[in-house]
C-alpha cells in the first residue's frame, strides 16, 4: 500500500521524487497491483517522470497503458493502434500536444484526449485552442496529480461509450 500511495501522491512535485519512484519500483512501467486492463490509454509526456507516476495510477485502475516520449512516437502508436483515451501534454520536443490532438481528432472525431501540462497552465489562448480543437479536459500538473488524471480518464471512457 506504501507504494501505491507513493506512486499516486504528489509528494514533493513532479520531479522531486524521481529517486524514490526509482527506488520502488514505479519507474520500470509494471503494472501496481493492477486488475485486468478493460481500456486502453496512450500517454504522452516528455518527461518519464511524469509518465512513470501517471501510468502507474492508470495501471492501478486497470488501463493498458501505452507511453510515448514525443508527439512523433505518439503519432506511430495511433497510426498501429487504437485507444480509448490519448493523455497528452503540450510542449514536446517535435511534434507537440496540439499535434497530437490534432492528429486524434482527424482519425477520429470522436477520439478523446485528455491535456495534461505545465508550462501553459496560465496562457488562456492555448486552453481555448485545446478545447477548441476537441480536447476532452485540460489539466495543469501542479494544480492536481495522477489520480485526478484517472479520473478524468475515466469521464472519457464514459463519453465515449455508447
Amino acid at each position: 500500500m506504501e507504494r501505491n500511495l507513493l506512486c499516486l501522491g504528489l509528494v514533493e512535485g513532479w520531479y522531486g521524487w524521481q529517486s524514490e519512484l526509482d527506488r520502488r519500483g514505479c519507474m520500470n512501467g509494471a503494472p501496481v497491483n493492477s486488475p485486468s486492463p478493460r481500456r486502453r490509454v496512450l500517454l504522452v509526456d516528455d518527461s518519464g517522470v511524469v509518465r512513470a507516476a501517471v501510468g502507474a495510477a492508470l495501471r492501478e485502475a486497470g488501463y493498458e497503458v501505452d507511453d510515448a516520449e514525443d508527439g512523433a512516437r505518439a503519432q506511430s502508436l495511433l497510426q498501429t493502434g487504437s485507444y480509448d483515451v490519448v493523455i497528452t501534454d503540450l510542449q514536446m520536443p517535435g511534434v507537440d500536444g496540439f499535434g497530437v490532438l490534432e492528429g486524434v481528432k482527424r482519425r477520429d472525431p470522436t477520439g478523446e484526449v485528455v491535456v495534461f501540462t505545465g508550462t501553459y497552465a496560465d496562457d488562456s489562448e492555448s486552453i481555448i485552442r485545446a478545447l477548441r480543437l476537441g480536447a476532452s479536459d485540460f489539466l495543469v500538473k501542479t494544480a492536481c496529480g495522477p489520480q485526478q488524471v484517472v479520473w478524468s480518464a475515466e469521464r472519457a471512457v464514459e463519453r465515449s461509450m455508447p
